[in-house]
């Protein structure tokens, strides 16, 4: 009798159990058995919907989930290592995310869980270095739907904070002395190599013996180390020609900056922020000094095109932030024509006119011994 019971409640593609409706099909050669519930009606529809998709292809397997942790440990390791120079920022970021929003799983993931990091990071940083950790966030996310970890992206395209992107914060002279005051050791020697070249963080860290010319007083950096993947020469002044051959040289690392198992500097962020705090400088992170550098010059009166050439900038348009400091640029430039088309004999009106042409010519020849006599001495 139970046998006849059964038998009359199983339908094709579909059967009653204990009182639950459960569907009966096949994808892929693969049985699935899928429990509805106590409505037959509703188990009908629903079969109905997926033998659609199975047809169309679109039959989609139930994903396990995946904690988000497993995603930053996977990005870590299979993505950023391999593909970003900032992958030490990274570490710092992810290690950050993973102190704020736990191990959930990925899909768990909104709109409203990113507000509320937004809203806290902002309690004690600047908008654009939140925004630098979104970017990063956003890329995981990315990440995980190429890699098969989630089908959709759970938050969408999150905002991120407006930043006006002209406002340029860089050292005083006064905040430049009180920095080098309270900076020791390798720190001060960072910090000079930063100030006097406007280096980028990554390419001092990454800055071997084998890279510097004393000799012709240039460093070179290499492409893998440079942010636009292009080599440049940077030039250095006697002030730092002098700290480079005072150093102690580690017998057994590459590196300039390094530990004393010969291992490179990861990051400064730690000693540099109790410098900071020491010599009461606010609102500054360590590429306040590449700013620092191309301001400094800009108000000796160097050139915008100089500044570009020195600083490694690709595009001009980086450079133009520092053109409100040399108002007088274009003028320089205007007067320059002066012994090009001034008739000769009008040239007695000129007598007290400076010539702004040998200006320009010499500015690129003498400006590293401007920084050694009116910034760091």
């Amino acid at each position: 009798m139970i046998e006849n019971n059964w038998k009359r409640r199983k339908y094709r593609g579909m059967f009653e159990k204990d009182g639950a409706w459960y569907l009966d099909y096949y994808v892929s050669g693969k049985r699935i058995r899928e429990r509805i519930g106590t409505d037959k009606r509703l188990a009908e529809i629903v079969l109905k919907k997926r033998k659609v998709e199975v047809a169309e292809g679109k039959f989609l397997h139930k994903k396990a989930k995946v904690n988000f942790f497993d995603l930053c440990d996977n990005y870590l390791k299979n993505y950023s290592k391999l593909n970003k120079r900032s992958y030490d920022t990274d570490r710092w970021f992810i290690k950050r995310f993973k102190e704020h929003f736990g191990n959930i799983y990925i899909d768990q993931f909104n709109a409203l869980l990113i507000e509320k990091y937004k809203s806290t990071r902002r309690a004690t940083v600047e908008p654009s270095s939140i925004n630098r950790e979104l970017v990063v966030l956003r890329s995981m996310i990315y990440r995980a739907i190429e890699w098969g970890m989630i089908d959709r992206n759970p938050v969408g395209r999150f905002k991120l904070f407006k930043v006006d992107n002209q406002k340029l914060r860089f050292l005083s002279q006064e905040e430049i002395k009180s920095l080098l005051d309270n900076c020791s050791g390798y720190l001060r020697d960072i910090v000079l190599v930063a100030l006097t070249t406007g280096m980028r963080r990554g390419e001092i860290l990454n800055m071997k013996w084998d890279d510097i010319d004393l000799v012709n007083g240039t460093i070179h950096i290499p492409a893998i180390n440079s942010k636009n993947s292009t080599s440049r020469e940077v030039l250095i002044n006697s002030l730092l020609m002098k700290v480079f051959s005072n150093m102690k040289r580690h017998p057994e690392s590459l590196y300039v900056f390094c530990h004393s198992d010969g291992k490179r500097f990861l990051e400064t962020k730690r000693s540099y922020l109790t410098a900071l705090q020491k010599a009461c400088i606010k609102n500054v992170t360590f590429h306040t000094l590449r700013h620092t550098f191309c301001s400094q010059l800009a108000l000796a009166g160097v050139d915008i095109y100089t500044i570009k050439e020195l600083a490694g900038h690709k595009k001009i348009e980086m450079t133009m932030r520092y053109a409100h400091l040399t108002p007088n640029h274009k003028r320089v430039a205007l007067e320059a024509l002066n012994g090009k088309i001034v008739p000769v004999d009008a040239t007695d009106t000129l007598t007290d006119t400076p010539n702004y042409g040998n200006i320009i010519r010499e500015q690129k020849a003498l400006y590293l011994s401007s920084i050694n006599k009116e910034f760091w001495v």
